[in-house]
């Protein structure tokens, strides 16, 4: 008595498919592996433009903060030469 109810590999499956099928299923693993190697490459390089974008924005930040102080300075300074101004103007007004 045959039992069919469970899959078998008899002499009836051509050797031509079965080498087919490891050389299909170990190209497959080959792309994978490429796969594998080109997605660590890209997060690897991720990771490098972060860290450059974040020491670019850390210089930044400072340059900001650089000029801000130096508006402050010329506000100040602007503000003195108005007040310098205004003194002038009222000693040279005649007075009556």
């Amino acid at each position: 008595m045959v039992d069919d109810k469970h899959w078998h590999v008899d002499r009836r499956v051509p050797l031509a498919i079965l080498g087919g099928l490891l050389m299909q299923t170990f190209a497959i693993g080959w792309w994978a592996s490429g796969i594998n190697e080109r997605l660590t490459a890209v997060e690897r390089d991720q990771t490098k433009a972060d860290q450059a974008a974040q020491i670019r924005m850390t210089a930044l930040e400072g340059r900001q903060r650089d000029a801000d102080n130096l508006g402050i300075r010329v506000d100040e300074q602007l503000k003195a030469v108005k007040e310098g101004l205004t003194r002038i103007e009222s000693a040279l007004k005649p007075k009556p």
